[in-house]
């Protein structure tokens, strides 16, 4: 398994991926309306996607990423996303690390496992997954659904994004629906016109930033 950043260089491909001329038109996507989106370790992941920077150096180059962008042309932009969303991630693995230090869920386990970390849960370890940790000005906005029940991955966690984003002067979306951490994309159903989450992508296609 890849350890930590190689997971979000992979999504970043998959954004690269539909960014593509070619790829856009096999596919009939806009490739200027490229969002992200995770649940749980997934949402991480996309947000991962949005906040990290620097893949592809002006000499071809990173010395987080090289092997999963080797191939890209010197000078290709960072692949980012025009929006990022995740029902209940762990975007501050700091504060999650901090209340309960083992890992202590075995959904949080796993999710370690996902991101790259295995089950070395060192302070430098747990920082450079913490999203909250690189939101910068420029960001592509971040969106945010949290469950209120959610013991795995408590709903402290929203907060924490939203603040990384009011500082950083960066767009988010977030809300709190009555759920826990598994059965929150089923009552958030993201095609659901209530779910909020549709609306806030068109939003952010028509220029606004939240």
């Amino acid at each position: 398994q890849g350890k930590h950043p190689r997971q979000s260089a992979f999504a970043k491909r998959a954004i690269h991926f539909f960014q593509q001329a070619a790829t856009a038109s096999t596919w009939n996507v806009d490739p200027t309306k490229v969002f992200i989106s995770g649940h749980s370790a997934g949402g991480n992941l996309a947000h991962a996607a949005n906040a990290f920077r620097g893949v592809v150096q002006s000499d071809g180059t990173d010395t987080r990423m090289t092997a999963e962008f080797a191939d890209l042309a010197p000078g290709t932009p960072d692949p980012t996303p025009r929006g990022s969303f995740c029902w209940a991630g762990p975007v501050n693995w700091q504060r999650l690390m901090a209340e309960d230090p083992t890992g202590g869920l075995l959904g949080r386990n796993t999710a370690l496992q996902y991101m790259g970390l295995g089950f070395d849960r060192s302070g430098q370890e747990s920082w450079a997954v913490s999203v909250t940790n690189f939101v910068n000005a420029g960001d592509a906005p971040y969106g945010y659904v949290a469950g209120s029940a959610d013991v795995l991955v408590p709903p402290t966690q929203l907060g924490d994004l939203r603040d990384a984003c009011s500082a950083a002067g960066v767009g988010f979306f977030g809300r709190t629906i009555v759920a826990d951490h598994d059965n929150i994309r089923v009552i958030n159903d993201p095609l659901d016109a209530n779910s909020g989450v549709v609306p806030w992508m068109q939003r952010i296609i028509s220029g606004q930033s939240s």
